[in-house]
């Protein structure tokens, strides 16, 4: 008698009586002879289901869910309730690993290739090696390739090949990075973040990394560049860091201004500083660029989260007068502030008051300051400031 009336009130009615696990595992058994009931079905599955109810209905639906997207190549409509199902019991942890167990990837994988946002989120939260198992990286790739089925479906098909990419690194798997490429050489808004992350969990090796630019000679380097301090700035710099010790000679030179910029914008934040000073060492820095250089990482002494990564690169490099005074004032106001210098620091500071110059200019100020220094470079401190 309940199927009689429309799914939704039959719904209610089973809520309301109190007989929902009774009713689903009526309407479990004849879900496949009446729409009606499989409309019931989905009705109360969409109010949440328990990992019981989601394990015992996994068991009992998913062979014939998954004969059904098969027998349909996957081809089924938003609303089609076979799609909702298989959806809705893979959605939570108890039913996946069930489906999954039954072999109903294959048909996620399916529905994800025609664009199925539900089917993409359901393959995003199982297991990676069986996801590469049911060809689902490659459902990804197709929908990030063809962009046919809408900017929330290339946006989830790009976020399932960054969780998946590292495990599933292949030739099959280059054409979406080209694509998110030229994504991002085109500026495309609504997907620009999420290719940045595809493109940085494909830079996970040197080859890759080389193949990465060697694919793309249209710019990317350049792009990344003048991107560091838009909305995206970290993503930038995250990619930028890892590419540059591979960039060509002429596109590394042009990245410096904007890498200084980094340096002395008043929001980036420390990752993003620590990123461009690490990847600064692998920039072409002549002599007539090293006082802006030094200018704009000097300041990053003071702050604890930048002082070791600044201490380091400043280490490798000749420093010139009057720098080495500037450099000298930032390592003592860290030693007035009563924070600890790092060892890369106390290991600057060494190097700096080799110099009998600033030896003498600062033999007040620090040498107050060196009992405190532990390590070699606090016993070649105290030994050359109480001489």
């Amino acid at each position: 008698a309940a199927l009689g009336v429309k799914a939704k009130q039959t719904v209610g009615a089973v809520q309301k009586a109190g007989v929902r696990e009774t009713v689903m595992k009526g309407l479990s058994e004849i879900a496949f002879s009446s729409s009606k009931a499989l409309a019931a079905l989905n009705g109360l599955a969409a109010m949440g289901l328990s990992d019981y109810e989601a394990t015992t209905l996994s068991v009992s639906l998913t062979t014939s869910l998954v004969n059904e997207v098969v027998a349909k190549e996957g081809d089924l409509s938003d609303d089609d309730e076979v799609y909702k199902l298989l959806c809705l019991l893979s959605s939570s942890k108890a039913g996946l690993k069930t489906v999954t167990s039954l072999g109903g990837l294959v048909a996620l994988s399916l529905l994800a290739s025609k664009g199925k946002v539900s089917a993409l989120q359901c393959l995003l939260a199982a297991d990676a090696s069986q996801v590469i198992e049911s060809e689902g990286h490659l459902s990804a790739v197709n929908v990030v390739c063809n962009r046919s089925d809408g900017v929330e479906a290339v946006r989830f098909a790009l976020r399932l090949l960054t969780s998946l990419f590292a495990p599933a690194i292949s030739d099959d798997c280059w054409p979406a990075v080209d694509k998110s490429v030229e994504l991002i050489l085109s500026s495309d808004p609504d997907h620009v973040c999420d290719c940045l992350k595809l493109l940085i969990a494909s830079a996970h090796s040197v080859s890759s990394k080389k193949k990465l630019l060697e694919s793309n000679e249209s710019g990317l380097g350049a792009k990344l560049s003048s991107m560091l301090l838009g909305e995206t700035s970290a993503l930038s710099v995250e990619l930028l860091t890892a590419l540059v010790p591979h960039l060509p000679v002429e596109s590394a030179s042009s990245c410096l201004t904007n890498f200084l910029s980094v340096l002395t914008f008043p929001t980036a934040g420390p990752d993003s500083t620590n990123s461009v000073l690490t990847s600064l060492h692998h920039l072409p820095l002549t002599a007539d660029l090293l006082p802006s250089v030094i200018a704009s990482v000097t300041p990053h002494l003071k702050s604890p989260a930048t002082i070791s990564s600044a201490s380091f690169l400043l280490l490798n490099l000749e420093i010139p007068q009057p720098s080495t005074s500037s450099i000298a004032e930032c390592l003592l106001a860290v030693l007035e502030a009563k924070q600890t210098l790092t060892d890369d620091a106390v290991t600057l500071l060494c190097k700096l008051t080799r110099d009998e110059e600033i030896k003498n200019q600062f033999r007040e100020q620090i040498g107050g300051f060196v009992e405190g220094i532990e390590g070699r470079g606090g016993d070649i401190l105290r030994g050359r400031f109480k001489e």
